[in-house]
């Protein structure tokens, strides 16, 4: 359905509902019930929705990556990785290897990007050839997450509670690091020297890349860590099982900023620009939030069938989302 019969559809319930329910107000509950019916109309989240819907994978979307200007990757629970074109929304390559759900991806470079998956494995792809370069292996359990440090390094977390740093040259695990006391489930760069780990333990550790060594562990009290984003040097955004989203000062080991609307968990955050931040949930919206003032500007409710699982950032005014209903969609911001 297109954005203007979307509307159209809408309003006409809207004006229905206004039509039946009057007998039951008096006429201050009909000037109040006609203003509400009004700004309905108006919302946002009426007019997000770009006609941009992806279907391809079969089974749950777990994470995106822009790969370049025109090229967006994802990973799904059908141990595939997809590449497409985001104009045209056609899937160009499908990346065969994995032996269970893919998890997780980052980019490596402009030609290469990084899967790890449910199969304990960590898998290069050439995205030219569409091969499989180099496979690393390690980890016990499932991989959840991925980081790039730089062109030699990358770093993986995993639900069996470690985080190891991987030499790419030497193909070999250089440092396996401990701590955490449950899943391992986002890992973010901070700065040149330094990254943080989110998990299931209910905590954040930062962590020095040369002295290979943690440096601080920040508690987040009772609930699950789920997601995590930087916003700057010192601070990051993290969504819980709590259905909150805290904004930590890493500096403090505090959260100074805790932002509520979702009804269920939050599974993703992105940052949009340093004022505002997007969210996605269990609940199946999106959010949009100024992260100054801590206030809620754009929800798409619905947005899919089945809960958000990922988002990502594809140019100044859209991000797309992915889905446990194995899609993918294109909003405006």
């Amino acid at each position: 359905m297109k954005c203007n019969s979307f509307k159209r559809v809408k309003k006409r319930s809207l004006v229905l509902l206004y039509l039946i329910l009057p007998n039951e107000f008096n006429e201050l509950q009909k000037i109040r019930l006609k203003k509400l019916l009004e700004c309905i109309i108006k919302m946002k989240f009426y007019t997000s929705f770009d006609e941009k819907t992806f279907f391809g994978h079969t089974n749950t979307i777990y994470f995106l990556i822009n790969i370049n200007s025109k090229q967006i990757a994802s990973c799904s629970e059908d141990n595939t990785i997809k590449i497409w074109f985001k104009n045209t929304r056609k899937c160009i390559e499908t990346l065969h290897g994995h032996t269970k759900g893919v998890s997780c991806l980052a980019k490596l470079n402009n030609n290469q990007i990084i899967s790890g998956s449910w199969d304990t494995s960590i898998k290069i792809w050439d995205c030219l050839s569409s091969k499989c370069v180099l496979t690393l292996n390690g980890h016990t359990k499932g991989i959840s997450c991925l980081l790039r440090i730089n062109q030699s390094f990358i770093t993986s977390g995993s639900w069996d509670e470690l985080i190891k740093i991987w030499g790419l040259n030497s193909k070999i695990c250089l440092k396996t690091l401990k701590g955490h006391s449950w899943y391992v489930i986002n890992l973010v760069k901070i700065n040149n020297n330094q990254f943080v780990s989110g998990s299931w333990d209910n905590s954040i550790r930062i962590w020095d890349f040369y002295s290979r060594s943690c440096v601080k562990t920040v508690l987040t009290k009772t609930h699950f860590v789920l997601c995590m984003f930087k916003i700057s040097n010192n601070k990051v955004a993290t969504g819980s099982s709590d259905h909150s989203i805290k904004i930590w000062d890493l500096l403090l080991s505090t959260d100074i900023i805790t932002l509520c609307g979702h009804l269920q968990y939050v599974n993703c955050i992105i940052k949009i620009n340093n004022f505002n931040i997007a969210s996605g949930g269990l609940d199946k919206s999106i959010k949009i939030w100024n992260i100054v003032n801590g206030n809620c500007i754009k929800t798409i409710f619905n947005s899919h069938s089945n809960s958000i699982c990922c988002l990502v950032k594809i140019n100044k005014t859209q991000l797309a989302s992915g889905s446990a209903d194995n899609s993918i969609r294109i909003w405006n911001i």
